[in-house]
């Protein structure tokens, strides 16, 4: 069985990053070479087809002419075999969504709500409707025909999603899953979208993995990734316009509410529902909860008691990347030019509203689903934490023999860590720390459990531990990071990101600054007034010919950038200082000057390719 070909990430991003300012500035262009992509990998159907009617006839010929021809016949069979494999890939249909299904007839509700969001938005309409357990909506186009198309639409409605929001909200959300269907938010881009979802999804399947010829399967593959890079311009901007059906369907303000409740209750359910649930794993060898029973009050009651303008104002500082078409929370709601803002506590759900009378029996039928599907993980589960807590109460009586060896110690913390002990675990780091001063894991996972705590002693064993172990920099600068953050600590939380950012440069930078070929790099994201300072900023400097401004991802800091100031100077150029920046110019905090030389070269070169990444002149 062949794995999945990965794409190379840093290629990915770049080309991406191309494309943006590209798409921007020639979108005719652009979309003509999406359509030549789409023709290509159409071209199977064609070359199949071509196979058979070429094999055809030389069977034909080769029947009638048999004795005097007799490798007409077997070149015939080798062709039919070969458009037969071309041709069986091409009617691979992605697997068809489960779920429990639902009708006119038992939701009228929800089917006169979908009928009247269809209308507004003028999309198509639903040849099936089913109710998941994931918190999602979504429209599958199963194509009947394979990777030829002719697709029914399927409308899949998560039922934690629909009690999270209220009717309006939820049409908001429908809008927008129509919106991605919709003539009046662009044909092409709508045909891109659904190619882009049936081919990915038909590569996933399993059978088209192990069935098929290992060769045509990596050329499938980088094509469909190449593909879906080419196309993310197009995806992302879609996305933009499905708001926009929103919009057409319930406002600005309802658009805005149900985005922010989305993300929030995402966020609850992930941290805080699902794991207190799987918690009952430990001391239950079979899944007895009823989570989706459970769940409608539970949202309720468990949203009010966190920090939600907190979560909020961390939502808004998050960045999707190049994987996720997704645009951020703060891009979508600055393109609908609306502030966010907390919504109203929710007085019935859609779901208890749209579903009416039938949605006690399709929680349990979900509640159902749920226990079989989780069954064999669950008691995998519990094994584990009944071997663990047997194994954590034997090295304790190990330990209240004699001191442990520092392998056994350490074992004895990771346990109770992970079996929800934080004081047994720290006072194994201590022990650790104090006996085996040079071991990093254990200063590490010391500060971890500290900082959980509150205890700023954490930042201390922090420190320790990326000095005695430097690939530990980053992720112990990052939960440093966090928790000065969380106490409102701009400065030392920067300080610590500034340190990771040294440490990148140090590991994955050479000697004159240049990022090694496998970091990726993107344009800037300066706003205009940020650019403008800067490029009046290189202006004053008579030496400076040409800058770049470039940005690339730091390892555990997602939502952070390290810049990179690309300098092309005069000949008689002196050392390139950073008081040429004025101090009052907005750029970012961690940026790196890189005066370009012909040993920087290539450099330059992939900063050309990058469109909107030159600040001056």
């Amino acid at each position: 069985m062949m794995t999945q070909h990965n794409p190379n990430h840093g290629v990915y991003t770049e080309l991406i990053a191309r494309l943006e300012a590209d798409a921007l500035r020639h979108p005719g262009w652009y979309r003509l070479r999406i359509l030549m992509l789409i023709l290509l990998g159409h071209v199977g159907q064609l070359v199949a087809l071509s196979l058979f009617l070429i094999a055809l006839a030389l069977l034909t010929v080769a029947i009638l002419t048999y004795p005097l021809h007799p490798s007409w016949f077997l070149l015939a069979i080798a062709l039919c075999i070969v458009g037969g494999l071309i041709w069986l890939l091409c009617r691979v249909t992605p697997a068809t969504p489960v779920g429990e299904p639902l009708t006119r007839q038992t939701s009228p509700n929800l089917f006169r709500l979908i009928d009247k969001v269809t209308a507004k938005v003028g999309s198509p309409g639903v040849d099936k409707v089913l109710l998941t357990a994931d918190f999602n909506a979504a429209i599958v186009q199963q194509p009947r025909l394979g990777l030829v198309g002719w697709h029914r639409n399927i409308l899949l409605l998560g039922l934690p999603l629909m009690m999270a929001l209220s009717t309006r909200h939820f049409a908001a959300v429908l809008a927008h899953e129509f919106g991605h269907l919709s003539a009046q938010h662009g044909r092409f881009a709508c045909w891109v979208y659904r190619l882009r979802n049936t081919w990915q999804r038909a590569l996933e399947q399993p059978s088209v993995v192990e069935h098929t010829p290992n060769l045509l399967l990596t050329w499938l593959q980088r094509f469909v990734h190449y593909f879906n890079a080419y196309s993310f311009v197009l995806a992302r901007q879609n996305e933009y316009e499905a708001d926009q059906a929103s919009v057409t369907m319930c406002g600005k303000r309802v658009t805005m509410e149900a985005l922010v409740l989305s993300q929030l209750t995402s966020r609850w359910l992930e941290q805080h529902y699902w794991p207190a649930l799987l918690r009952n794993a430990e001391d239950n060898p079979e899944p007895t909860p009823s989570p989706h029973r459970a769940l409608e009050q539970a949202i309720a009651l468990g949203m009010q008691q966190h920090g939600l303008d907190v979560w909020l104002a961390e939502a808004l500082t998050h960045q999707t990347g190049h994987f996720d078409t997704h645009p951020s929370l703060a891009d979508r709601l600055s393109r609908l030019d609306h502030a966010a803002t907390l919504p109203e506590p929710i007085s019935i759900n859609a779901a208890r509203r749209l579903l009416g009378e039938d949605l006690d029996v399709l929680q349990d039928q979900l509640d159902d689903n749920w226990r079989q599907q989780i069954r064999g993980s669950w008691y995998a589960r519990h094994q584990q934490v009944q071997e663990g807590r047997r194994e954590l109460e034997a090295l304790q009586q190990e330990a209240s023999v004699g001191p442990l060896s520092l392998p056994r110690a350490w074992r004895l913390a990771e346990l109770a860590q992970a079996l929800g002990q934080p004081q047994l675990a720290i006072a194994t780091c201590e022990y650790l720390t104090q006996t085996h001063p040079e071991y990093a894991p254990g200063h590490h996972l010391q500060g971890q459990l500290l900082l959980a705590q509150g205890d700023a002693r954490g930042l201390d064993s922090l420190d320790h531990a990326l000095r005695q172990d430097p690939r530990l920099t980053t992720p112990c600068a990052r939960q440093a990071y966090l928790y000065l953050q969380g106490l409102g600590d701009k400065r030392g939380a920067e300080n610590y990101f500034r340190l990771a950012c040294e440490y990148v440069l140090a590991t994955e930078h050479r000697d004159d600054g240049t990022p090694k070929t496998d970091v990726s790099l993107l344009p800037h994201d300066l706003l205009p007034k940020q650019a403008d300072a800067l490029s009046r900023d290189l202006a004053h400097d008579p030496y400076v010919e040409q800058a770049w401004l470039l940005r690339r991802h730091v390892t555990d800091f997602p939502e952070r950038s390290l810049y990179l100031l690309l300098l092309q100077n005069t000949t008689q150029a002196r050392q390139v200082a950073a008081h040429t920046i004025a101090p009052e110019t907005l750029i970012p905090n961690q940026t790196f000057i890189i005066k370009l030389d012909q040993r920087t070269r290539a450099l330059k070169q992939r900063a050309e390719k990058l469109v909107g990444s030159q600040i001056f002149p």
